[in-house]
C-alpha cells in the first residue's frame, strides 16, 4: 500500500471517530416556540442512554399546563445537562440567563421545574447540571425549582451531583427546598458539589411549616459529602429549618467556601441564614463566607439558635 493511501485511510478513520465523539450528545435546538423547546427537552430526557449528554440551545423552556407538570428523568447512569448552546450545539455561551427552565402553575409532586432520580448502577454515576436558570416552579411538595434524589444502594453504587453556573430563583415549595432540594435515599454515598450559583427569592408557600427557602440537602441513610463554593444565597424565606441553607450530611463532611448568604429569613425557628445538622459525626468547615442580614423571627426557645448560623 502506498504511503499516501495509508495516510488517507488513517485520516478518514480519525475523521469518523472525531465526528462520532463530537455528536455523542442530544441537541435540543427547535426554538420556533417555547412549547417546542419544552416538548423536545422532555423527549430528550425520555430517550436517555448510557452516559448521555443533553445540550440545550439558548431559549425559554416553559412547561405547558397540559403536561406532566415538570421536566422529569429517572436513570441508572451518568447524565449531563447544560444550557447556552447555539445553532447545532457546537458553540456555547456561558451566560446562564440565556437558557431558562420555567414553571408557573401549581403541581402536586416533587420538583416544580426539574425532577431527577438516580437509581442502582454497579459503577459510579455523575449527574452534571450547568449553565442555566431554573425559575417560577410551584409545588405542594419538595424542590420548587430543582429536585434530585439518589437511590443507589450497592457498596460500589456511589454518585456525584455537580451543579455549576446555575440560577434558581422565584420558586415556591410547600415542604422542603424551595430553590433546590437534594435527597439521599441510598446507602452507597453521595457527593454534592455546588459552585458559582445564584439562589435567590425562593420561598415557602401555602401556609405550611416548610423550609429552607434556598437549598435543602438531606441524608437519610448514609453520608453526603457537601461542597458549596462561590455561590450567592440571598433573599430567600421559610417557616423553619433555615431561610437560606439547610444541610444534614450524616457521617459526611460539609465545606462552605467563598459564599455570600444574605437577606434570608426564617419565621419560626432555627438559623435564618444556615443550618448545618451534623449529629451523626460529620465535620463542618466554613472558610471566607459572608453572612449578613439574615433574620430569625421566631419567638420559641429554638429561635435562640441564631439568626445567621445554627450548627
Amino acid at each position: 500500500m502506498q504511503r499516501s493511501t495509508f495516510l488517507f485511510i488513517i485520516s478518514l478513520l480519525c475523521f469518523f471517530l472525531f465526528t462520532a465523539q463530537a455528536n455523542a450528545y442530544q441537541c435540543v435546538n427547535d426554538n420556533t416556540s417555547p412549547e417546542n423547546l419544552a416538548a423536545n427537552f422532555q423527549l430528550a430526557l425520555d430517550d436517555i442512554s448510557t452516559d448521555n449528554e443533553i445540550r440545550l440551545i439558548a431559549g425559554t423552556y416553559t412547561i405547558p399546563a397540559n403536561s406532566s407538570g415538570h421536566f422529569q428523568v429517572s436513570a441508572n447512569h451518568s447524565l449531563q445537562i447544560s444550557g447556552g448552546w447555539k445553532g447545532d450545539c457546537i458553540f456555547q455561551d456561558q451566560n446562564r440567563q440565556l437558557t431558562i427552565l420555567q414553571g408557573g402553575f401549581l403541581q402536586d409532586h416533587q420538583g416544580g421545574v426539574l425532577f431527577m432520580s438516580i437509581k442502582d448502577n454497579p459503577a459510579p454515576v455523575t449527574v452534571d447540571i450547568s449553565n442555566m436558570t431554573i425559575q417560577y416552579g410551584l409545588t405542594t411538595k419538595d424542590g420548587g425549582g430543582l429536585y434530585f434524589e439518589h437511590h443507589l444502594t450497592g457498596t460500589a453504587d456511589i454518585a456525584t451531583l455537580e451543579i455549576s453556573n446555575v440560577t434558581a430563583q422565584n420558586n415556591i415549595a410547600q415542604i422542603y427546598g424551595s430553590g433546590i432540594a437534594v435527597y439521599d435515599w441510598g446507602t452507597a454515598g453521595l457527593t454534592v458539589n455546588i459552585s458559582d450559583c445564584l439562589v435567590q427569592n425562593n420561598s415557602v408557600g401555602g401556609g405550611t411549616l416548610g423550609g429552607p427557602g434556598g437549598i435543602y440537602i438531606d441524608n437519610t441513610n448514609g453520608e453526603i459529602e457537601v461542597s458549596i463554593s462561590g455561590c450567592r444565597i440571598i433573599n430567600n424565606d421559610a417557616e423553619l429549618d433555615g431561610g437560606g441553607l439547610y444541610i444534614n450530611s450524616g457521617l459526611g463532611n460539609t465545606t462552605l467556601v467563598n459564599n455570600v448568604i444574605a437577606g434570608n429569613t426564617v419565621s419560626t425557628n432555627y438559623g435564618g441564614g444556615i443550618i448545618i445538622y451534623n449529629a451523626a459525626g460529620g465535620n463542618a468547615n466554613l472558610t471566607n463566607n459572608t453572612l449578613s442580614g439574615n433574620l430569625n423571627l421566631g419567638t420559641t426557645p429554638e429561635a435562640e439558635n441564631g439568626s445567621e448560623l445554627s450548627v
